[in-house]
């Protein structure tokens, strides 16, 4: 059976690209990145 993993919300320094207002519709509502790259 395969479960969702809740992450740890991402700590400063953030990762290249991170954009901590945008949020994914596929990763249930995941911020720093979207689905528009």
């Amino acid at each position: 059976m395969v479960e969702p993993k809740h992450l740890p919300p991402v700590a400063p320094p953030y990762p290249p690209g991170f954009d901590e207002n945008a949020r994914c519709d596929y990763h249930d509502g995941a911020p720093g990145h979207n689905i528009e790259n």
